[in-house]
């Protein structure tokens, strides 16, 4: 009985060493590696059957009983050779799918201006030329210029402009300002409406498509940028791994460190649009697919994923019409990351059951949370408007203030967006009177209390100019678009507006508009900073195609003045003067 306990405990051990050896990195040339049952211990008759021998692995080439070798049973023969002879993919061998190879677009980088390079797995790096793109030599779409390289100081700029010497006496505020770079997507359509979300971080700039892409399905998509020698470089096109008509990818999206979050709040799930948020990881310099997020108790029309925040390992998704007793008080849903898997950490609910909206907006900062709520009716007045903060105390998010306003008036939709940043706080809402289109309030937060501290607005605009409907905050700099401005006389062009907070005053340093503006571009739809780095989308912008969208990015250290045909600053709106500084008649 022993000798048989023995020789079953030897079987199994060198069974086990053989499905080891069968299935080392399919990377490696073709190995042999031989597995040897010695028979004489195991004091029993030898295995006769290759059935004996065979492990379940498809990167093994044999598994063979050598009946001829004295005391050796079982041979495997190891490896399966995958390498395809493709210098830019990743050849690998699956235990149960056998050889694969991986295209890897990052093998085939190169500097050569104005060409997209991707892997074909079967021809190796292809490449196509860029349409509309600075440094080809060739004058398309908004260029005014193209001598081929990417160089200022030497008559047309990096962004392909004439460059004309300004006066350095241009008044700031009253002159258009030059972009660091104008960003099109080269394989968008019309009607895509690039640049209707923005996020990025110090290495990454991610930027959202919420309608057509190439299969005309309105399904959206997300592009990825990198940063490289201070520039924004085209990295990837990101699309829903399920994506389905109206599904509206990428209307929210959020980056942190090589994590992004991005919301299809129009997604049919288990009900029709119920929302989902897709997570997406850097691996070998390609973003891929993680993980899609559903809320357990999501129903329809919730829109999950209209608003979204992540930093670090917490994911903050706002759910505006998720429904309690049939009415749209909304939801905030916080999850959290542990060992590579999102899961949900708690549910934020507002207090009563009004049609609140909450989760319209979400900003995650530290270990605070702001929730926007701007259909959140009291004080007698429908839609006022509020934000809720909430703490985090441990493992759990404590509701802290409910800010509100003190204003006796219906539709304010305050909370409509918010923006937050260490102890600072910006939210917008309505204001269609006076001659003001928008206000955006700033809180500061003392002694963990939020406290009102200023306002700022836009005058002037026609009546839902919608200023202040994007906002974005950081340190000392606070930005608000603007997008249906009718800036420069052109009916909802849009403008962006630069805020800078000196001791407890904001005050606004630069106001921006296109220096191509046309009709419904839309310029602010969203706006982002990042230290002096601001970006700001025109997601309607028209170039070869109908409202196709565009990207800006402006250096705020060195704003760059433009100049007309005759080398005076280009004036914006009603001022006037070789130096900006007088209004016309």
């Amino acid at each position: 009985m022993q000798q048989n306990t023995n020789f079953k405990f030897i079987i199994a051990l060198a069974f086990l060493i053989s499905l080891s050896a069968c299935e080392n990195d399919a990377n490696d040339d073709l190995n042999e590696t031989v597995i040897i049952i010695d028979q004489n211990q195991a004091g029993t008759e030898s295995m006769t059957n290759d059935e004996d021998c065979a492990d379940d692995s498809q990167c093994s080439t044999t598994n063979n009983c050598n009946e001829e070798s004295d005391g050796v049973d079982c041979m495997c023969m190891n490896q399966q050779a995958c390498e395809d002879g493709i210098d830019c993919t990743i050849d690998e061998c699956d235990a149960n799918f056998g050889c694969t190879h991986r295209p890897d677009n990052s093998m085939c980088n190169t500097d050569e201006l104005c060409m997209s390079f991707t892997c074909d797995p079967n021809q190796g790096c292809v490449s196509e030329p860029v349409n509309n793109c600075c440094g080809n030599g060739i004058i398309e779409g908004l260029e005014t210029c193209d001598d081929g390289n990417l160089t200022n100081e030497d008559g047309c700029s990096s962004i392909c402009r004439v460059e004309l010497s300004c006066p350095e006496s241009c008044v700031v505020l009253n002159t258009v300002r030059l972009p660091q770079s104008q960003h099109i997507p080269m394989n968008a359509l019309g009607y895509d409406r690039f640049g209707s979300s923005l996020a990025a971080n110090e290495d990454y700039m991610v930027v959202g498509a919420i309608e057509r892409d190439e299969y005309r399905q309105n399904n959206g998509s997300v592009y990825v940028y990198k940063r490289q020698n201070n520039e924004w470089v085209y990295m990837q096109k990101l699309r829903a791994p399920d994506g389905a008509r109206d599904d509206k990818f990428g209307n929210a999206v959020s980056i942190s460190g090589t994590t992004i979050a991005i919301g299809a709040f129009g997604h049919d799930a288990e009900y029709e649009f119920m929302g989902a948020v897709y997570i997406y990881t850097l691996n070998n310099e390609q973003w891929a697919f993680e993980q899609k997020l559903l809320p357990d108790d999501g129903g329809q029309y919730d829109g999950f994923g209209r608003s979204l925040s992540l930093l670090n390992d917490t994911l903050v998704i706002g759910s505006p019409e998720h429904k309690s007793n049939r009415k749209k008080r909304g939801a905030s849903y916080v999850y959290k990351r542990m060992a590579n898997e999102w899961s949900l950490l708690q549910k934020l609910l507002p207090e009563g059951y009004a049609e609140a909206e909450c989760g319209s907006s979400v900003a995650l900062f530290g270990t605070q949370i702001a929730v926007g709520c701007p259909r959140d009716t009291y004080d007698n007045y429908d839609n006022k408007g509020s934000i809720y903060i909430y703490n985090l105390n441990e493992n759990a998010w404590d509701f802290s203030q409910k800010i509100t306003l003190d204003l006796p008036y219906n539709r304010l939709y305050f909370g409509l967006s918010v923006a937050l940043h260490d102890n600072y706080l910006a939210a917008w809402h309505n204001e269609d009177r006076s001659q003001v289109d928008g206000v955006v309030y700033i809180y500061k937060k003392v002694n963990n209390i939020w406290r009102y501290e200023q306002m700022v607005y836009g005058r002037g605009y026609r009546p839902f100019g919608i200023y202040g409907t994007s906002v974005s905050i950081n340190n000392d700099t606070l930005v608000v678009g603007s997008p249906r401005h009718d800036a420069q006389d052109l009916i909802d062009s849009g403008s962006v507006h630069v805020y800078k907070r000196n001791a407890n005053e904001w005050s606004q340093v630069l106001q921006l508009n296109s220096h191509t503006a046309s009709a419904l571009d839309s310029f602010g739809r969203s706006v982002f900073i990042l230290g002096d780095q601001l970006l700001v989308g025109s997601d309607q912008q028209s170039t070869s195609d109908n409202h196709r969208g565009s990207v800006y990015t402006y250096d705020l250290s060195e704003p760059i003045p433009a100049c007309n045909d005759n080398g005076q600053c280009l004036c914006r709106g009603r001022w006037t003067g070789a130096d900006c500084s007088m209004t016309a008649n």
